[in-house]
């Protein structure tokens, strides 16, 4: 029996149309419905059978549901607030899946209360749009679910049984935690990769066939949409901040040790950079393990 009557998913790019993929091959909800602001987009997430049906109409769109989620951009989300405080059903609970909450969290919970409830799938791909979708997408992602003091247990419930269920392993921290996280861990290396595209197009294009699998993989999110990035970064400009300026210190670190010459201390580097990266995906394996 499926654990929801109708879904609704504000927004069909990467992430909403993998969504209701993944719902609808799952038989998670009877019903899903996707909203969008053009018609060209909805036609796709139909034809690629991500909703069981689509509408430019908000109110249409939330009628009845159990369940929306939002997956538009983040700035979208305060155009989209006023209609949803009118329509969205007395019972219905609304997630998201942006990838900054603080902000997010207190001006939604300022409107809708406890029963909107943050919730960040840690996927994706440096592609955008509906026609990158896939059903897969969520099957083994870290998803995080950021309750607060106002969230209800039915919004709780509803985060956990949905992001489950598509496949994620779950993880909870407080809307601020998540921000100093990701700030590090998805936020920074973004960041990193872009800059490091722009350092190494300074050689001479000539060169530019020497570019081997290590840049390859050390940039591929740097071709992520510059736009959508650009929003993320300057939601959570605070923290990554903090985290650049750490990156700095390091740079700084390494630069020295190599206009010193000094090979322990760049080797101390280096060797704490492989420790540190294995740490930190053995913790990650771990979680996913017992979750």
């Amino acid at each position: 029996m499926p654990e929801f009557d109708h879904v609704t998913i504000l927004g069909p790019g990467l992430l909403g149309g993998s969504l209701g993929m993944a719902i609808r091959q799952k038989k998670i909800a009877s019903r899903v419905t996707v909203w969008g602001r053009r018609q060209e987009a909805i036609d796709e997430t139909l034809r690629l059978g991500a909703a069981d049906a689509g509408t430019l109409d908000l109110s249409s769109a939330v009628k009845d549901c159990d369940l929306a989620v939002l997956c538009t951009p983040t700035p979208v989300y305060a155009t989209l607030l006023p209609a949803l405080q009118r329509c969205l059903p007395a019972h219905a609970v609304l997630t998201d899946v942006g990838s900054v909450k603080a902000n997010v969290c207190n001006k939604i919970e300022n409107v809708l209360g406890g029963r909107f409830i943050g919730s960040h799938p840690m996927t994706g791909s440096e592609k955008s749009g509906i026609g990158y979708a896939r059903q897969d997408l969520f099957d083994g992602a870290t998803c995080v679910i950021t309750p607060t003091e106002f969230t209800t247990t039915s919004a709780l419930d509803a985060a956990e049984i949905l992001w489950k269920s598509v496949g994620c392993t779950l993880i909870y921290l407080s809307p601020a935690e998540h921000d100093s996280a990701v700030a590090y861990l998805s936020h920074l290396p973004h960041l990193i990769a872009a800059i490091l595209a722009n350092t190494s197009s300074k050689t001479p294009e000539k060169y530019y066939p020497v570019a081997g699998p290590g840049f390859r993989d050390t940039t591929r999110v740097a071709s992520g949409q510059p736009e959508m990035w650009a929003d993320i970064l300057l939601d959570n400009r605070a923290e990554v901040a903090t985290a650049l300026s750490a990156f700095i210190s390091y740079v700084e670190e390494f630069s020295t040790a190599l206009r010193d010459a000094n090979r322990e201390k760049l080797t101390a580097l280096l060797t704490s950079a492989r420790v540190n990266r294995e740490a930190i995906l053995s913790a990650k394996k771990q979680n996913d393990r017992h979750s």
